[in-house]
């Protein structure tokens, strides 16, 4: 449905591979990234507190989510974005 509504977009097919993966991209990217910034600080024996590490990574995919579901924001289908946060169960 929303490769009609957008369908003079440019980034289409980029839109449609956004919508069939799930959010896992940035909080990846910082997992590989995390461990490795206390050595780039200047203190190599130092590791990062987990609880840091934690917040990040959901704060990452909360962003990636809601990147995800922005077509919905865009057209204001505010049931479907509650549906693909997983707010509602039941949508009627």
């Amino acid at each position: 449905m929303l490769t009609v509504i957008f369908s003079g977009s440019s980034r289409l097919i980029f839109s449609i591979g956004l919508v069939a993966m799930p959010p896992i991209g940035m909080s990846l990217v910082a997992c590989c990234i995390l461990p490795a910034l206390p050595s780039l600080w200047g203190q190599p024996g130092e590791p990062l507190a987990l609880g840091w590490s934690a917040l990040t990574v959901v704060l990452l995919d909360c962003l990636e989510t809601i990147l995800y579901l922005w077509k919905l924001i865009c057209v204001k289908w505010w049931k479907s974005f509650a549906v693909g946060l997983g707010w509602m169960d039941d949508v009627g």
